[in-house]
């Protein structure tokens, strides 16, 4: 009896592993609870693996079809003001950042020595009237009218030389060089009507007054004298505004020298660049949508003008040389640009801008490519949000 008594106690002994066997098995049920984050990160993983290719495949196309570039720069036509006599100024009848309108005085010079340059001329030419016998009161006033009217002339023709290329290449209406060749027609009628008045009174001075040496000598030296009194006065040469100014009344103006910066803000245009890449597509005429980063939402839409052919590989700003592919970029560092000349649509330019604002543009190179431009008119879009922000 004695030795049966161990082998009852060992089925007991069996029976606390086996129920214990249980307990270590509940304990090992959270190892296999890793496995979820795993699936989330390969998940993530894969997310973001099609995102970066469908970027890619986007911008494939995206650069011939839908070119975007946030390198642009408005532009304008900017304008030295130099004085073409000498004197001391006077008067300075405008401030710095300052719009003017055309024709309005700009700053006027010293006038005493041209008024004496003048009344010399005309006492000049009087006393060759008195040594042929005749009156020449009526030839210093023709000669007068006759140097306003040529100083008309040159300035309707440089105005309507401007005009018309625009008109030619397509930024102006027709209307608008029909209306410049009318103003310059027009001051060349009164030139005409004024040189004809004028040799009307010279004949008055007889048979040979008008072919005596010492009266041409006169009457050329009296042209000279009334139209640099004339040029003692600089005028705006059309709607627009000042920037560089450093003048003030006591300032010794000399002759050819700036003196102030004009900045003509009746047509602007937009220069942006673009990559060889980017140009394969674009044509002249195709639309373009515009985002400027002082007016943030807010798209406008323009026209391609004109592409550089080229460009220099260095920044230069020399004269009779290619313009430039960017400051600081070359043919190794591989961001060359071109850059494409835009014009604005209609003829409400937005307000507020400055000369050199930046913009962000995109050119939509084929009206069938729905997809595209859709996604094209959205990336302008978020830009013009962005560069803000930015």
């Amino acid at each position: 009896m004695e030795k049966q008594e161990p082998s009852i106690d060992k089925p007991a002994e069996a029976e606390d592993e086996t129920s214990a066997a249980p307990e270590a098995g509940m304990q090992q049920d959270p190892a296999p609870k890793s496995k979820p984050k795993r699936d989330l990160g390969r998940l993530v993983a894969l997310v973001l693996f099609g995102l970066a290719t469908a970027l890619f495949i986007y911008h494939l196309f995206a650069d011939r079809m839908t070119p975007f570039s946030s390198a642009g720069y408005l532009r304008t036509y900017l304008v030295a003001i130099i004085p073409e006599v000498t004197g001391t100024v006077m008067e300075v009848n405008v401030e710095d950042n300052s719009r003017v309108e055309e024709g309005q005085i700009l700053f006027q010079l010293d006038t005493a020595d041209y008024e004496i340059a003048v009344a010399s001329a005309e006492a000049q030419l009087a006393q060759a009237g008195q040594a042929l016998g005749a009156d020449t009161a009526g030839v210093s006033a023709a000669q007068a009218a006759v140097s306003e009217a040529r100083a008309n002339f040159i300035n309707a023709q440089e105005e309507a030389g401007r005009v018309l290329e625009l008109v030619a290449d397509g930024v102006y209406a027709q209307a608008r060089g029909d209306e410049a060749q009318g103003n310059l027609d027009a001051a060349a009628a009164r030139l005409q009507q004024a040189e004809a008045s004028l040799v009307q009174v010279q004949e008055a001075l007889g048979p040979t007054g008008a072919d005596n040496p010492m009266v041409q000598a006169a009457i050329a030296e009296l042209d000279k004298a009334q139209l640099n009194l004339l040029r003692t006065t600089i005028l705006a040469p059309t709607d627009g505004a000042i920037t560089g100014l450093q003048l003030s009344p006591g300032v010794q103006a000399n002759a050819g020298q700036p003196m102030m910066t004009f900045i003509d803000l009746r047509d602007i245009w937009i220069v942006s660049y673009m990559t060889e890449n980017n140009l394969s597509n674009v044509q002249k005429g195709d639309p373009v949508e515009i985002a400027f980063d002082v007016f943030p939402g807010k798209i406008f839409h323009g026209t391609v003008q004109s592409i550089s052919f080229g460009v220099e590989v260095e920044d230069t700003s020399v004269a009779g040389t290619l313009p430039s592919g960017l400051p600081g970029s070359s043919v190794t560092s591989g961001d060359l640009r071109f850059p494409m000349r835009i014009t604005i649509d209609g003829n409400e330019y937005p307000k507020g801008l400055r000369f050199g604002a930046r913009t962000s543009v995109v050119v939509y190179t084929d009206a069938s490519n729905g997809i595209m431009n859709f996604l094209g008119r959205l990336r302008v879009r978020l830009a013009s949000y962005w560069n803000y922000v930015d």
